[in-house]
């Protein structure tokens, strides 16, 4: 049993406290698991680790804290463009008074921190769905005619009884 979406998604999160990064992480982790995305979370505790590795300007969605103690949020997020990184950037930061300067480097989002794990998977569906990978998405079950294929925004619910999978549908 599968989805249908098979680009694995790359995201990073981007912060200095530890424990921000796990209260962003776990939200995100749920939401992707419950969407059937591949996904694979990337985690830095400051711009320039973020930046050194190879696999920054590859992400696909990058959530950056913009107050950190070496190099700042902003600052990461300006060496990103200038790689022309196509990371769709998503502010995290305790202070809404950078809005303006995200128009700067092209943010996607903003979230405030201490963080509401209604906004962040809204956010990240949004942002999938700018990324185009909120479409096509299925469950994925064979059976003896073949591989039956199910909306997911179909599906109300599953049941199983030792081998057997029954599937609720709307």
């Amino acid at each position: 049993m599968k989805t249908g979406v098979s680009l694995m998604i790359n995201i990073g999160i981007c912060d200095d406290e530890p424990s921000m990064r796990t209260a962003l992480r776990a939200p995100l982790e749920r939401k992707l698991q419950l969407l059937g995305e591949d996904y694979r979370i990337c985690e830095y505790d400051c711009g320039e680790s973020l930046l050194a590795r190879p696999e920054a300007e590859g992400l696909d969605i990058l959530f950056l804290d913009i107050e950190m103690k070496q190099m700042s949020g902003m600052d990461t997020a300006r060496d990103l463009r200038r790689r022309d990184s196509r990371t769709l950037l998503i502010f995290v930061t305790a202070y809404p008074d950078y809005v303006f300067q995200g128009y700067e480097v092209h943010a996607f989002h903003y979230i405030l921190k201490p963080y509401d794990e209604r906004k962040i998977q809204s956010v990240l569906e949004q942002a999938l769905q700018e990324l185009g990978r909120k479409q096509d998405q299925f469950f994925s079950m064979e059976q003896k005619s073949g591989i039956l294929r199910i909306p997911l925004q179909k599906i109300l619910a599953f049941s199983s009884d030792r081998r057997k999978v029954a599937v609720t549908l709307t």
